[in-house]
């Protein structure tokens, strides 16, 4: 990926500031030279820290991608300025600017190809109880490109008695034996070479023990505590010498009034260029609006901000003028769809209340635009929980709703880009929770990026 990065830069330079083919040279200039060292240390780093061999989430290996990329890319200028070194400044930059995006993307097609033809595929087994083992399972098939391929789950106590009583024959017959030869016997009857291991805290001796030695049968483990309601984005982990102990420092980023000021700095910052930038389709939407019925062109609804207070929340009207009236109708004429209306999370995909131009706005989002208004006054944030409506909040768990109206709602969130409409109302809270225990300036970035893949996909929009 890196040469293919420097070529493409090395055209689109060629084409802006009409450079030579000397200039453009990596091998002709010492500013080259020093980007062909560059990324000779940049391949080195990503060896060292595992970016070829170890199995990571995928935002989890891009963010750490980006930063030794931001890095060299800092210290490839320095040097250039410091040691005036003639080279372009626009190739330079494009340079860096394509190998950050070439090498996430170079990277996840390889590995999908991999995939398609068994080559990076870990065939393992998971080893945990009830629902542990079910979010393990999810997880990994939602990361599918770590490709952990789970090939079967064995639960931590052995449910049917037979293999326990064959086994408690032989001269190990403790608990944890009988456990660890279990599981690496259906690990090895499905060809697994890895384990999965699910903690439970109440087998928390059983799985050391199984842990210890299935690591010394030559099966690779992979060890996922119980972390329920914990804040797990950016966990800072230390052990202490000669003890079986691991420290873990918890961080409510979001919480804290340093965070707070970044996060609305990058919101203003992104919503009035937004704001500008959109004006000429917003005016186009406007004018769509009003031809088709001679409404008002914007929706008012008021919903829950920061602190409880409600707010007047805008956007382009997508429904008939009279959309309440014919909700309220619903309750007594049309039960049926009044239920399907509330069990999809207040939203419906073929809602007849639409108008023509309602329909599109909805699939593309466009509806939401004008809430950057929302976001420029403060009632709102670009990525945060999905702005409740007053009605909702008993609905709401009392933990989440707390950390709910700590933080400013959001135009798009967790919720939006993992299934919208198909996403249960619990799940939506459970979303909201976990992105303000989590908050990072990367996974609004995260977000934002998922959303315009979402949007230009039309998934899970209402």
């Amino acid at each position: 990926m890196l040469p293919l990065a420097w070529l493409l830069a090395t055209g689109l330079a060629g084409l802006l500031e009409r450079a030579s083919a000397e200039e453009l040279n990596p091998l002709a200039t010492r500013g080259g030279h020093v980007f062909v060292l560059a990324c000779g240390l940049l391949i080195v780093t990503l060896t060292v820290h595992g970016h070829y061999s170890r199995r990571a989430p995928f935002w989890e290996e891009v963010r750490e991608t980006w930063r030794f990329v931001g890095l060299l890319a800092l210290t490839h200028f320095a040097i250039n300025f410091f040691a005036q070194v003639s080279h372009t400044r626009t190739l330079t930059l494009l340079s860096w600017l394509l190998v950050a995006v070439l090498l996430p993307v170079g990277r996840l097609l390889v590995r999908e190809a991999l995939i398609r033809i068994g080559w990076w595929q870990l065939p393992a087994i998971v080893v945990g109880n009830g629902e542990a083992a079910r979010e393990v399972v999810r997880a990994l098939a939602h990361e599918r490109h770590m490709g952990i391929a789970v090939r079967g789950v064995t639960p931590f106590l052995l449910t049917r008695p037979e293999p326990a009583a064959q086994l408690a024959g032989s001269p190990d017959s403790s608990r944890a034996a009988v456990m660890s030869r279990y599981v690496a016997a259906a690990a090895r009857q499905r060809g697994c070479t890895a384990v999965v291991v699910a903690l439970d805290p109440e087998m928390r001796e059983q799985a050391a023990s199984l842990v210890n030695r299935l690591h010394a049968q030559q099966f690779e483990v992979f060890v996922v505590p119980t972390m329920n309601g914990l804040p797990v984005h950016g966990l800072q982990t230390q052990h202490f010498l000669n003890d079986d102990l691991l420290i873990m420092r918890l961080q409510h980023k979001l919480l804290s009034p340093a965070s707070r000021r970044v996060k609305r700095a990058m919101d203003l910052l992104l919503a009035a260029t937004a704001l500008v930038l959109l004006a000429p389709l917003m005016a186009w939407v406007a004018w769509r609006i009003r031809r088709e019925d001679g409404g008002p062109v914007l929706f008012h609804q008021t919903r829950v901000g920061a602190g409880g207070r409600d707010f007047r929340m805008i956007k382009f009207r997508s429904m008939a003028q009279n959309a309440e009236a014919l909700l309220a109708r619903w309750q007594t004429d049309e039960p049926e769809l009044y239920a399907r209306y509330v069990d999809s999370n207040f939203k419906l995909a073929d809602d007849p209340r639409l108008l023509k131009s309602g329909r599109w706005m909805r699939r593309t989002s466009i509806d939401e635009l004008p809430q950057l208004w929302n976001v420029v006054r403060g009632d709102m944030s670009l990525v945060g929980p999905r702005p409740l409506l007053r009605r909702e909040l008993p609905e709401y768990p009392v933990d989440t709703l707390d950390l709910y109206q700590r933080v400013r709602p959001g135009i798009t969130g967790l919720w939006q880009v993992s299934g919208r409409s198909r996403t249960s109302f619990d799940k939506r809270a459970a979303l909201d929770s976990w992105y303000v225990r989590n908050w990072s300036l990367w996974i609004d970035w995260v977000v934002l990026l998922k959303t315009v893949h979402v949007v230009l996909a039309r998934k899970g929009a209402a």
